[in-house]
C-alpha cells in the first residue's frame, strides 16, 4: 500500500493501479487499499470506476469518514447529487465534525434546488470551523439562490478572508460575484 501512495504522489498513478489492483485481487475487502484505489482513479478522472472501489471500502469498513465523504463526491461529481446525500449523512452520522462533510452536503442540497437546506448545512460547517474558507463560499451561493444579495457579498467576503491560493477559481468567482451583486441582479 505505501509503495502504490509514493508512485501516485509521484504522479505515476498508473503503476499505482497496478500495485492496488494486485492487492484488492488478493483481498477485496482490503478498506485502504479499495479507498486509494477509489482516490488514484478519480485523479484520472475515471469516476465511474472511483465509485465502485469507494463503495467497496465502504462496504469493508462502513464506518470510514474519508472514503464515504469520498463516495459521496464521486456521486455528486457525476450529478447524482440525490444519492450523494444519505452518503453524506453516513458520513455525518460517523463525524458530525466534519466541517468539509457538512459543505459537502450543502453542495448537493443547492444543486437540487433546496438552497435553505444548503444554508442551514453550510451554517452547521461554519460552526464546527469558522475557519473552513468553502462553507463561506456555498453559504454566499445559497444565498444568492435565496435573494439576499447584501448576505452574500458578506460571505463571499468572509471567504476571501480564509480563502487560500488553491481556491484560486472560487477567490476569483466570488470577487466578480461581489461585483455583479454589488451593481444589480444576476
Amino acid at each position: 500500500l505505501q509503495r502504490a501512495s509514493i508512485l501516485a504522489n509521484q504522479g505515476k498513478r498508473a503503476q499505482a493501479l497496478v500495485v492496488l489492483d494486485a492487492l484488492v485481487a488478493a483481498a477485496p475487502r482490503f478498506a485502504a487499499a479499495q479507498a486509494q484505489r477509489g482516490a488514484v482513479l478519480a485523479a484520472e478522472g475515471r469516476t465511474a470506476e472511483a465509485e465502485g472501489a469507494f463503495a467497496a471500502a465502504v462496504d469493508a469498513s462502513p464506518g470510514d469518514l474519508v472514503s464515504l465523504r469520498r463516495l459521496g463526491q464521486v456521486l455528486a461529481e457525476q450529478g447524482r447529487h440525490d444519492e450523494a446525500l444519505p452518503v453524506f449523512d453516513r458520513a455525518l452520522a460517523a463525524d458530525v465534525r466534519s466541517a468539509a462533510t457538512w459543505t459537502d452536503r450543502a453542495v448537493s442540497l443547492l444543486q437540487l434546488g433546496r438552497a435553505s437546506d444548503a444554508l442551514a448545512a453550510c451554517e452547521r460547517s461554519i460552526g464546527v470551523d469558522p475557519k473552513f474558507a468553502m462553507a463561506r463560499f456555498w453559504k454566499a451561493a445559497a444565498e444568492e439562490r435565496l435573494g439576499r444579495p447584501g448576505e452574500a457579498v458578506k460571505s463571499y467576503q468572509q471567504f476571501l478572508a480564509f480563502a487560500s491560493l488553491l481556491q484560486g477559481a472560487q477567490i476569483r468567482m466570488a470577487q466578480q460575484r461581489i461585483a455583479a451583486l454589488r451593481t444589480g441582479p444576476a
